[in-house]
């Protein structure tokens, strides 16, 4: 119904009082967000203030539903819904909504569709709840009886005029404190302009020192970067032995008989818990320790590639995620220059999710079998990225309900199937090759119920970055041992240390310090820790202490 008459001024007050209500209901619940209250005194913020921000937001995307243009009236109460299921759906999944999720979103719109799968009854849930919300305030909306409504363009747009407080205010306070506190759809609207005017760095990374560089390799050098998965999970880490029998049985004592040789660091922290953060971080070894960096400081540091050539590398990057043209992982197209050859699996093969994988160890075979010169492949697996249904060939594996069960049998598909192609292919290379193998992040599957699979900003459960890391040689047919210095001590092991064990095989032993230890000693620090929510320095960067025994025994 409508409440009709514009001396009702408690129809005004009716209508922006249930706005107020639904907003503080949305973001992120009436209760938590009372309960929210008391943190910011602890952390010397002023509650009072937030009220304010939440109020006032709520009282300027209520107004322009009352505009008397009905087209414009529709299309933003389209776009105001849009905007509120996007908020309302990371904070079901992931509990915010900030400056971080919109550069998540933005960077990783290629995963969008996976995303979208795999949360499409949240999604439909907040859909619902958002629908019914704006239905009820375009019902309840008070009708105006004033010399404007004669002119209803102007009276439009003096009734949008509010949105430009809070723009101004993300422009002139750099995106604000108070920006995380307006009600959702000018949060999610706020963050999203914020990102857009204030990009990442795109420009030319630092130049190698090549004085630095102390040997010449004659060896072939993989990094394999696995997604999402879960290194307590496999078997060759005590996990259900139908994950991993394959790697069980080469890393057992004979196998070393057989031109194989592996060491097994355990179940180690993930450099963060989110894919882009942990491949960027991959690929510069920014130390944890040295976050947050100054503006920019990030993506101007050397990259592995600048590494690999001047020592010597062809370097190859292989991606199985991506499609067309779309970059990932916080590529820009300046860094990419830096790499010999950049194959995209899904531009050069029609296959099927599930396929792409192991085509991947196919064409890796085909570039490394022939060739004496020394190689860098810097691997991005498909995975086991949710759905995890999508990631399996159904005509071997059964449809299970439980997501446990069928993430069970992605595991198994996406690290087991995958070196049973990849160790014969690569044994047929004329060099000896070098594989380190870890995952991006690790993997939530519902504890504490949470549902956040990955890439949660705080508070995050240990699941999501417990990742497995392993150090592999084939074809040392001189027996060299090339990997002996790194033989596994007693003692625990980080993926930050990835970074330096390359420039070690690449021959800047005397960098190392500056980026941590490599893998030929335990960690040397006195925590491990992995990252979450922003390294941009745009937003929070959250530090969470990783606990977790040698060997995740």
């Amino acid at each position: 119904m409508n409440i009709v008459g514009g001396k009702n001024w408690q129809s005004f007050l009716l209508f922006y009082g249930i706005a107020f209500f639904i907003f503080i209901s949305m973001d992120p619940g009436i209760i938590n967000w009372f309960q929210s209250l008391h943190y910011d005194l602890h952390e010397g913020e002023f509650p009072l203030l937030r009220i304010l921000a939440l109020l006032a937001s709520s009282i300027i995307i209520a107004t322009p539903i009352i505009i008397p243009i009905q087209w414009v009236q529709l299309v933003y109460i389209v776009g105001l819904a849009v905007l509120n299921i996007i908020g309302l759906s990371f904070r079901f999944i992931n509990g915010q909504f900030t400056h971080w999720e919109a550069m998540l979103t933005i960077n990783e719109l290629g995963l969008a569709g996976s995303a979208i799968t795999e949360f499409i009854s949240i999604i439909a849930f907040a859909s619902m709840l958002t629908i019914s919300a704006l239905c009820a305030l375009f019902f309840l909306r008070p009708r105006m009886n004033t010399p404007l409504m004669c002119a209803p363009k102007i009276t439009s747009a003096v009734l949008f005029m509010p949105w430009l407080i809070p723009l101004l205010y993300l422009f002139v306070a750099n995106g604000g404190y108070l920006m995380t506190h307006f009600a959702l759809p000018m949060k999610v609207a706020s963050s999203l302009i914020f990102v857009a005017q204030k990009p990442l760095y795109q420009g030319e990374r630092m130049a190698v020192n090549s004085s630095k560089h102390e040997k010449v390799s004659n060896y072939h050098v993989m990094l394999i970067v696995d997604e999402s998965i879960r290194g307590d999970l496999l078997s060759i880490n005590g996990g259900p032995e139908s994950s991993t029998p394959y790697l069980s049985a080469l890393f057992k004592q004979e196998a070393k008989k057989r031109n194989f040789y592996a060491h097994n660091y355990g179940v180690v922290n993930s450099m963060a818990n989110c894919s882009a953060t942990s491949n960027l971080l991959l690929r510069t070894g920014i130390m944890a320790q040295r976050l947050p960096l100054e503006s920019d400081a990030l993506f101007k540091q050397p990259n592995i590639f600048q590494y690999a050539n001047v020592a010597g590398f062809y370097s190859i990057y292989m991606d199985a995620q991506v499609k067309g043209h779309r970059l990932n992982n916080f590529f820009t197209q300046r860094e990419i220059n830096h790499i010999d050859e950049y194959w995209v699996m899904n531009n050069h093969h029609d296959l099927s999710e599930h396929e792409l994988d192991q085509q991947m160890a196919k064409d890796i075979e085909q570039r490394i079998v022939n060739t004496e010169n020394p190689q860098f492949y810097y691997i991005n697996k498909s995975g086991t990225h949710f759905p995890y249904e999508s990631t399996l060939p159904v005509e071997k594996y059964p449809v299970s309900k439980e997501k446990k069960e069928t993430y069970m049998q992605a595991l198994n598909w996406s690290v087991d199937e995958f070196f049973k192609v990849l160790i014969p292919a690569v044994s047929r290379a004329k060099l000896p090759v070098i594989i380190i193998y870890t995952s991006d992040h690790g993997q939530g599957l519902g504890e504490q119920g949470n549902l956040s699979t990955h890439c949660l900003p705080k508070n995050v459960p240990i699941e999501q970055a417990l990742v497995p890391l392993l150090m592999i040689n084939v074809n040392d047919n001189q027996n060299s041992h090339l990997i002996q210095p790194f033989e596994q001590k007693p003692g625990l092991y980080s993926q930050y240390q990835v970074f330096p064990t390359l420039l070690t095989l690449f021959g800047y032993s005397n960098l190392i310090e500056e980026h941590g230890v490599d893998l030929s000693q335990p960690w040397n620090h006195p925590i491990r820790e992995f990252l979450s929510g922003d390294i941009s320095g745009r937003g929070k960067l959250y530090k969470n202490r990783f606990d977790w025994p040698a060997n995740g025994l």
